[in-house]
């Protein structure tokens, strides 16, 4: 009987895998961890508590059991686990060989020496470095931890006010406490390529390769893989000779790998990491299921010296049993506890596979897509025809979700609402753009309790809330930003408002009448008050990303989920000094008639009359476009300036401001 020995940190699905699959092969296992569990938490024949870093420790165990061979399931174990095999003469990597593809600065000069593609990169001790190394770059940059799993802790940076945030977060979650920034490599498709392949010697089985697909809201979250993927012939030898050279210059030359990248504009391949381990979230059964491919089972009798399976999988011509399979990975959109995974009726006939990640069960509370470590449960589905797996796709995460049961005691659950004119009769006569917006389905999102008869509803876009029908405390607990303006739509509803959040400041807002009459000559002389030495411009894919340089001027565009949406159907002006953003006029929301404006300048520019142009560009702009640039006011010094414009004052209204 063999021995195959075992590290892994927490029980997951990985070493559940790898402990189902040695017992089937009539294995006996050793698992060696580092904090202590019983044989009923991790059931393996023996289970050794031991510091990982005490290699000496870990050799005498493996001796003292006769191991046949070692495997690292995670990323802080697979050093230990080369030390080990190298120290007894089993299969496996050097540690050196491990460590290079570890640290994302060390990956980044096997890269070069490689020659493969590779993006300019930097260690960095303190946000204070960042500046410097940005302006080097130029912006965005990505900074992460040195050493660190999957995409925990990464953050891509457009603007230097969230530097501190950004380096505090990736150094709490490194390994070592090291930080790196590189330059920020594009991908506006939101769709990298994956795939766990297998290294023996001089060959790879290349099998589990899959386009791997994120969200706008968490660029960085892998969401749901698509089998198979479709390269041109140039671009399939461009990917395998990127990943083979940067292997071979790592002197990799065994084990289970999951590597991660995309096609640059230029055709290049870019490697984002290789993280030299099994892939988790149950990756390998998604593989077997479409390739047919057991890697769990040829990880560990090739590492135990027995190549019979890597043999026959390299000589036997592997039959797809799907056409197309979708992987996906479900998140919860907020915190809460999780009642039921709901599946559309129309995808019932497709699920070929639903699993809870180990550990994970109906009545455990569950974290956003955003803060969450790993997803819920992992849904496999499958399809005949590609038009059907792409209309699924484009539309998973309404079709499989969370259903979560309510935070608060007594309380019913919020769902957001597809299908608006449910809640049409709610909002009417409310003369408002956020709303028309969200009832349109252009932007932001209606909010209800009862998503087949709602007596109620919330109207949610970037810090706005409107508040309609009966009054229901649960739409109240749904605020998306640290700052928030709800907005009541009747006196019961400000009550409710005031009883549930003591800390909401009461405030007046001033709304304007939505079919006012510009003087447009009136307004091609306001732009004549442009000082000298300013610049009027409007904002193009470069000013996009500049707006985000500081938080009062991100707010020209960051109620848009993408700059892409942005650019489609946003609308705005910037004035410019030295470079610099000072003012601007924008959009903060679309709908099928007109916008809402958003207008400011920063403060040691203001009394200048830039308000007045950037906004009078910018309604010029809409005049000739023929759409309507609604606005409210926060306060009747922006009412005065308004009326400068030609707007005209229709009603006050009541809202509350809340800031936690």
């Amino acid at each position: 009987m063999k021995t195959l020995m075992i590290l892994s940190t927490v029980p997951d699905e990985r070493l559940e895998t790898v402990l189902h699959e040695a017992k089937h092969l009539g294995y006996r296992t050793l698992f060696c961890g580092e904090d202590h569990y019983t044989t009923d938490e991790v059931p393996a024949d023996r289970v050794v508590t031991v510091c990982w870093s005490n290699t000496r420790q870990l050799i005498d165990i493996a001796e003292e059991e006769k191991i046949d061979g070692v495997v690292g399931l995670c990323d802080p174990a697979v050093i230990p686990a080369a030390e080990i095999a190298q120290a007894l003469g089993l299969m496996g990597n050097s540690p050196l060989s491990v460590k290079q593809l570890l640290s994302r600065t060390s990956f980044r000069e096997v890269q070069e020496k490689a020659g493969v593609f590779c993006p300019r990169h930097a260690v960095i001790s303190s946000s204070h470095e960042m500046r410097q190394i940005c302006e080097s770059f130029g912006s965005p940059v990505i900074v992460k931890p040195m050493l660190s799993s999957s995409s925990h802790g990464m953050t891509v940076l457009n603007s230097m006010s969230d530097a501190k945030d950004a380096f505090d977060e990736a150094a709490a979650v490194s390994r070592n406490g090291s930080v790196c920034v590189e330059q920020f490599i594009g991908n506006d498709t939101l769709r990298v390529i994956e795939n766990d392949i297998f290294v023996m010697e001089d060959e790879i089985l290349w099998d589990g390769i899959r386009y791997c697909y994120r969200l706008p809201e968490a660029p960085l979250r892998p969401v749901y893989d698509v089998y198979p993927v479709c390269m041109s012939k140039q671009e399939e030898e461009e990917y395998r000779h990127s990943v083979s050279a940067v292997l071979k210059q790592a002197d990799i030359r065994f084990g289970e790998f999951n590597v991660e990248g995309f096609f640059t504009s230029e055709g290049r391949f870019f490697i984002v990491e290789i993280n030299p381990r099994p892939g988790g979230h149950y990756t390998p059964q998604t593989v077997q299921m479409y390739t047919g491919m057991n890697l769990t089972k040829l990880l560990i009798t090739a590492a135990t010296g027995d190549h019979s399976y890597y043999d026959e999988l390299k000589a036997a011509h592997r039959e797809r049993k799907f056409k197309y399979l979708l992987d996906h990975s479900v998140f919860s959109k907020t915190d809460g506890v999780l009642d039921h995974i709901h599946i559309d009726p129309s995808l019932k006939e497709k699920l070929r596979s639903i699993r809870y990640l180990h550990g994970q069960k109906e009545g455990d509370r569950v974290r956003n897509i955003v803060d969450a470590v790993r997803p819920i449960a992992i849904t496999v589905f499958a399809f005949d025809e590609k038009e059907t797996l792409e209309r699924v796709r484009k539309n998973i995460t309404k079709l499989v979700y969370p259903v979560l049961k309510d935070e608060y005691a007594g309380r019913k659950s919020v769902f957001e609402l597809e299908d608006t004119s449910k809640v049409s009769a709610l909002f009417k006569g409310w003369e408002q753009s956020i709303i028309y917006s969200c009832l349109q389905g252009r932007m932001g999102k209606i909010l209800v309790t009862d998503t087949e008869n709602p007596g109620s509803a919330c109207a949610v876009l970037g810090c706005f809330g409107f508040y309609s029908g009966r009054p229901e405390p649960e739409l109240l607990h749904h605020r998306a930003h640290d700052y928030f303006i709800l907005v009541p739509q009747t006196a019961e509803w400000a009550k409710l408002i005031e009883e549930q959040i003591p800390a909401a400041i009461r405030i007046t807002r001033y709304a304007t009448k939505k079919d006012t009459h510009f003087d447009a000559e009136q307004l091609r002389q306001n732009l004549e008050l442009l000082p000298e030495g300013y610049e009027l411009k409007k904002i193009d894919s470069e000013l996009y990303d500049k707006c985000f340089d500081i938080r009062l001027t991100s707010d020209f565009v960051s109620a848009f989920k993408s700059k892409e949406e942005y650019l489609k159907h946003g609308r705005g002006v910037v004035i410019l000094k030295d470079g610099k953003i000072v003012s601007g006029a924008s959009s903060l929301s679309y709908y099928d008639s007109g916008i809402e404006l958003e207008v400011d300048t920063v403060e040691p520019e203001r009394n200048k009359h830039l308000a007045l142009v950037s906004a009078s560009a910018l309604i010029l702009n809409c005049l000739d476009e023929g759409i309507y640039p609604s606005v409210d006011l926060h306060s009747e010094i922006s009412l005065h300036c308004a009326e400068k414009l030609g707007y005209e004052f229709d009603h006050e209204y009541v809202a509350y401001e809340v800031r936690s």
